[in-house]
C-alpha cells in the first residue's frame, strides 16, 4: 500500500512511513492559550506577524495579553502586504534579526503566514534570500518550501492563528 506519493514499499529497505502533523486547536475563546503555547515552546521573546486590519481586533489584544501573561516579551509586525514579495520577505526578516526574538507568531491570513514563515527561515539560515529561491523547489540543498528547512534545523518555534480565510474573509 503507497501514500498518496506512490511511495512504494520494496522488501530489504525502508518499510515504515511516518507523518508529524501540526497541534491544531479550535474553539471559542482557544487564542487564550497562546502564552500557555508559546511558552511550551521556550518563547522568550515573540514576533507578531499580523496586518493593520486585524491589529486592531479585540482577538488581537487578547493573544498579546495571554503572551504577557505568561512573560513573553513581544514585538509586533504589521507591515505585512498583501501576495508578499521578495523585498517584503527582506523588510520582514530584517525586523526579526533586529529585534533578537527567539519565536515567531503570525495572526492573520495566508499573506500573514507566509510572511512569519519566511522571516522565521531567513532570519534562522542567513543567506541571500535567492540562495533560498527557485523556480525548481530546490537549491543549493535547502528546500523552498517555507515550512521545511534542511536537516539541522534552527528555526524558532512558530505558531500560526488563522484569523482569515479565503477571499472576502475580512470579517472575523
Amino acid at each position: 500500500m503507497g501514500c498518496c506519493h506512490y511511495y512504494q514499499f520494496e522488501p530489504g529497505f525502508e518499510n515504515v512511513f511516518s507523518a508529524d502533523v501540526s497541534r491544531l486547536r479550535y474553539g471559542d475563546g482557544v487564542i487564550k492559550e497562546l502564552g500557555q503555547e508559546a511558552a511550551s515552546l521556550g518563547m522568550r521573546r515573540a514576533a507578531i506577524f499580523t496586518d493593520a486590519h486585524v491589529r486592531h481586533l479585540p482577538l488581537f489584544d487578547d493573544a498579546v495579553h495571554a503572551l504577557s501573561e505568561q512573560g513573553i516579551d513581544v514585538t509586533i509586525y504589521e507591515s505585512v502586504r498583501v501576495e508578499p514579495t521578495d523585498a517584503s520577505f527582506r523588510a520582514a526578516t530584517d525586523f526579526a534579526v533586529r529585534e533578537k526574538v527567539d519565536g515567531f507568531i503570525s495572526i492573520g491570513g495566508g499573506s500573514v503566514m507566509d510572511t512569519c514563515k519566511a522571516a522565521n527561515l531567513y532570519s534562522s539560515w542567513p543567506a541571500d534570500f535567492m540562495d533560498r529561491s527557485s523556480v525548481n523547489g530546490v537549491k543549493d540543498g535547502y528546500c523552498v518550501s517555507l515550512y521545511v528547512a534542511r536537516s539541522g534545523d534552527r528555526r524558532s518555534p512558530l505558531d500560526c492563528v488563522a484569523a482569515r480565510y479565503g477571499h472576502g474573509g475580512d470579517r472575523v
